[in-house]
């Protein structure tokens, strides 16, 4: 399975064979809840909500599961990696319990499902380790393991090293974390959902949501119109309030899977104390059994760095010099995680709105996020206390400094990439281009997005994104055309992969 999310391949999109939709380009209809993106997110929530009996529709413009979830490493760990001692300080020793029982929820419900539906991905239960970024300094892990076991890991404790690594020196053990196969997880939801009469849309690119007082609806690029009781925007990045573009940030960041001898590595979820940490765990391939190490890390903004390629040779260095028994690299890919001002993701409705929900921001725990996501979710919607629900309301007001200095530091990073609008541009002419190339042109006052193709057409777009007009940066690694204000990114001809935006480059002609 592959989409256009970019010019690599991950491992999952590799091994999982496309997930049947109902059809593409969905007609109009009438539903109880219209789920807009087929994620984990989006199916997370229909799966739920169909099993107590709602009539629900998912759309996508992509096929199903091939957008973010396609892209993850999968690990499934509460043991957040914004750490709990900071939570405390953000939300209380009550919010960083909150958190650490949402998030250790969502890995049961992903255990209950997995075997309620008999979906086979892979799921395990492992141990996860956080690990000193450097050996001889520990003092930040005996800080958050006295957090931790204020938040609830009871179990949780200090040892001098991971089993099997003693190279990755002191690191605290979080019993019972999980690891899946993420695409086959996809493929079991979308199987139940459709049991129940659930329908599931690809190529359907919805243009508008209408939070109507009397009947809410949708519409999509094609014409046709979905009403429903309530909406559900799982998009990864909300296309339909403008607030969360400077409420949270959007990121870049890389994975490489490299084959590992048999027995070399003890199934176990990784993750050190970097500033831009880095995440391990082992999977399958085709051929074998655990028989891949996923590397992933090297995060920095989207369009905030146009030498793409080089963070899969630093991650790779990295991977080498921390576990030596590795060997040939198979895999690379990148994705997008999100960052919330506050650590914590905006699930639950929409600010000012009375009939459309949200699920955003996972820094960077997708596949819990998402669970937690339509856990939380079918409760509001069906009626039902839920104790998560005022931490992850997105009406929420944070006004703790560190908070505010975050969201601060974000937006004037993302404000100084309108200065592109007086920089030259890199070429003159597409012929300065190779095949498979992309790079800004001037014309006259506008700037062009051009990319030439592996056969040597040549492709021209604006290169104004189309959410708050600033100028896409080309990504080699990807062939995709980032946008370094909001995180929005499109493919090499332009066409919409990642919000906030919601609408393709403009055509040149």
């Amino acid at each position: 399975m592959h989409d256009s999310n970019g010019a690599t391949t991950s491992l999952w999109q590799d091994i999982q064979p496309p997930i049947s939709a109902n059809g593409q380009q969905a007609p109009d209809m009438t539903v109880d809840v219209c789920i807009v993106g087929a994620g984990i997110s989006g199916l997370s929530v229909a799966y739920m909500l169909s099993q107590a009996g709602k009539k629900v529709v998912v759309l996508d413009d992509d096929p199903i599961g091939g957008t973010m979830t396609s892209r993850t490493t999968a690990h499934l760990f509460s043991a957040l990696d914004d750490r709990f001692y900071k939570l405390e300080r953000l939300f209380g020793e009550t919010g960083s319990q909150l958190a650490a029982e949402s998030h250790t929820r969502a890995i049961d419900k992903i255990e209950e499902i997995v075997l309620h539906e008999n979906i086979d991905c892979e799921f395990k239960r492992v141990d996860g380790y956080l690990f000193s970024h450097t050996t001889q300094d520990s003092h930040e892990l005996d800080k958050e393991l006295e957090a931790a076991q204020r938040a609830g890991f009871t179990d949780a404790q200090k040892v001098d090293f991971p089993p099997q690594q003693p190279q990755l020196g002191p690191a605290i053990c979080f019993p019972r974390q999980g690891q899946f196969q993420p695409l086959a997880y996809v493929a079991g939801l979308a199987k139940a959902i459709q049991a129940k009469g659930g329908l599931l849309y690809d190529g359907t690119h919805v243009s508008k949501v209408q939070d109507d007082a009397s009947e809410p609806y949708v519409e999509t690029s094609h014409g046709s119109t979905i009403k429903a009781s309530q909406i559900v925007i799982a998009t990864n990045s909300p296309m339909h309030s403008a607030e969360f573009s400077i409420k949270q940030a959007q990121y870049m960041t890389y994975a490489i899977g490299l084959r590992i001898p048999p027995e070399s590595y003890l199934p176990t979820l990784y993750w050190d104390t970097a500033h831009n940490y880095h995440y391990i765990r082992c999977a399958s391939s085709k051929q074998g059994h655990d028989d891949i190490l996923i590397v992933g890390g090297e995060d920095h903004k989207v369009g905030h760095d146009t030498n793409t390629d080089e963070h899969f040779a630093a991650l790779e260095q990295w991977t080498r010099q921390h576990f030596p028994f590795v060997q040939e690299k198979v895999y690379e890919w990148s994705g997008e995680v999100i960052e919330p001002m506050d650590a914590l993701g905006y699930i639950g409705l929409t600010p000012r709105q009375k009939s459309v929900y949200m699920i955003t921001a996972d820094s960077g725990h997708g596949m819990t996020h998402a669970t937690i996501g339509g856990l939380l979710i079918t409760d509001l919607i069906l009626g039902r206390e839920n104790p998560w629900a005022e931490l992850y309301d997105p009406s929420r007001r944070t006004l703790h400094p560190q908070s505010i200095g975050s969201m601060l530091k974000e937006d004037i990073t993302a404000n100084l990439a309108y200065a592109d609008y007086l920089t030259p541009a890199s070429i003159k002419s597409p012929d300065e281009l190779s095949n498979g190339q992309g790079a800004i042109m001037q014309d006259g006052l506008r700037k062009i997005a051009v990319y030439k193709d592996e056969q040597g057409e040549v492709h021209k777009c604006s290169a104004v994104c189309t959410h708050w007009k600033g100028l896409v940066r080309w990504n080699d690694a990807e062939k995709t055309w980032d946008c370094p204000v909001h995180g929005s990114r499109f493919n090499a001809c332009g066409k919409l992969i990642q919000g906030p935006a919601n609408k393709d480059l403009d055509p040149v002609e």
